[in-house]
């Protein structure tokens, strides 16, 4: 008896282990890319640290430095070199005044893999490509013997409470067409959809599978898409759209497939998407992975192109060398960031932010930039005393991967003056001493 009660507890003890060990790995595996809050040595209130930041000027460019503009590369040496000393394998950073005059860099113009701090250039290709005002639309027209929910590529369609203005509603779409088939008095249908807007794989080969949990297939139609939960965006969105026919009351097959909308087919109701300023300026204050990847192929499509991967990829590069931002080593490889084949050096990411504000075409870059500790994907950052001085006034895009780090925007100093930055980190052991470090280095640039 004694033998069987010691088996016992040993097999329970043998399964805690385990799932402690799990817990852990989760833990370990959430952490590495940021999920997991940062148990900050000294919790700061970000009211406490806000300060004004740059205001629009129109029709001047978005910042103006509120001060004396001249800084010293001394004082931006003397900044980073309070900085906690750690040994990075890889590191390079660049840093220029309004006038985009170099104040510091290092090993700047080596292409490194810049994680989401890559969406800035695809968000330039992209309102390049069609203009800060473009609108994507999706639409329902007559096919055969069925009704064919054809996507335009807006990739924040939603069926959900609404969480920005303009995004536009799969239910306004579904009102259209109910009130045209009652009008015509039809009561069952039968559902299509064409998503051949764009083409190629839906899924970057150079993706992890594990990437799943933070992008879905990409597709020219998609509703509230949040990761791989099928393999079909498509799918997914046109079955949503046939249960909100069926509780509008009308009786819908159950057979749902493609089927490509021809050319004139007669519309039964369609709805636009928000602004393309808007939608940039969703992408990187969340750094939303598909919505980049969406806007890349539109990018493609809009120059010609067949809105595949390779294809945007191409337009991303062609882009960026008419603009001079495209150097040797740099590679292109999707539009979010995610894959490792994107490679771009500090340099030029600097130069891109410093093109975003002179360019009025692209200031939706500018004022779509997370603010440290307010919004986006800087809420949480910026936590920490020696980190302060950086929340409200730096704007940056954020960009992470296994052993990636990377920050990439603007700050105005407490002289006024406004800096470019960008600081990329490859082969990182720690997530937090560099996230820390990246945090550290903008504050220390605001305080100059």
């Amino acid at each position: 008896m004694k033998r069987g009660w010691a088996s016992i507890t040993c097999m329970v003890l043998v399964i805690i282990l385990g799932l402690g060990l799990i817990g852990l790995g989760a833990t370990v595996g959430l952490s590495a890319l940021g999920w997991l809050p940062h148990a900050a040595s000294q919790q700061l209130r970000s009211e406490d640290y806000l300060a004004t930041p740059p205001q629009p000027v129109a029709p001047a460019p978005v910042l103006t430095p509120a001060g004396d503009s001249t800084v010293n590369p001394d004082a931006v040496a003397a900044a980073l070199a309070t900085l906690p000393a750690v040994d990075f394998a890889s590191l390079s950073y660049s840093v220029t005044d309004f006038s985009g005059r170099v104040l510091a860099s290092q090993d700047a113009d080596t292409g490194r893999i810049p994680a989401s701090s890559w969406k800035i250039m695809t968000a330039l290709t992209v309102m390049d490509a069609l203009g800060d005002g473009h609108r994507f639309t999706t639409s329902v027209v007559q096919g055969d013997d069925s009704i064919i929910l054809v996507g335009g590529g807006d990739p924040f369609l939603t069926n959900q409470t609404p969480a920005f203005d303009g995004q536009a509603q799969l239910g306004e779409l579904a009102d259209q067409v109910v009130a045209q088939l009652n009008a015509a008095g039809q009561s069952t249908v039968r559902l299509a959809y064409d998503d051949s807007l764009f083409s190629g794989p839906a899924w970057h080969e150079s993706w992890l599978p594990e990437y799943s949990a933070d992008v879905a297939p990409i597709s020219a139609l998609a509703v509230d898409p949040n990761g791989a939960m099928t393999d079909s965006s498509a799918l997914q969105a046109a079955n949503r759209f046939r249960q909100d026919l069926i509780d509008r009351g009308i009786s819908v097959h159950v057979d749902v497939a493609f089927e490509a909308a021809q050319p004139g087919a007669t519309s039964l109701g369609q709805i636009e998407s928000a602004p393309l300023s808007r939608l940039v300026e969703r992408v990187l204050a969340t750094s939303n992975n598909f919505g980049a990847e969406v806007l890349a192929r539109q990018a493609s499509v809009a120059s010609g192109g067949d809105g595949s991967f390779a294809s945007a990829a191409q337009t991303i590069q062609n882009f960026l060398t008419t603009a001079g931002l495209w150097e040797a080593g740099m590679g292109a490889a999707d539009g979010s960031g995610l894959s490792r084949g994107d490679l771009a050096s500090s340099a030029a990411l600097t130069r891109a932010v410093k093109l975003a504000n002179d360019d009025p075409r692209f200031h939706a870059i500018i004022t779509g930039l997370p603010v440290a500790g307010v919004n986006g994907t800087l809420t949480s950052r910026f936590n920490d005393a020696d980190e302060a001085g950086g929340r409200g006034v730096v704007h940056a895009k954020t960009g992470t991967l296994s052993d990636v780090h990377s920050l990439t925007g603007f700050t105005q100093t407490t002289s006024g003056a406004v800096l470019y930055f960008s600081f990329i980190q490859n082969d990182a052991q720690d997530y937090w001493t560099s996230v820390d470090w990246l945090d550290q280095a903008t504050a220390a640039l605001s305080r100059i």
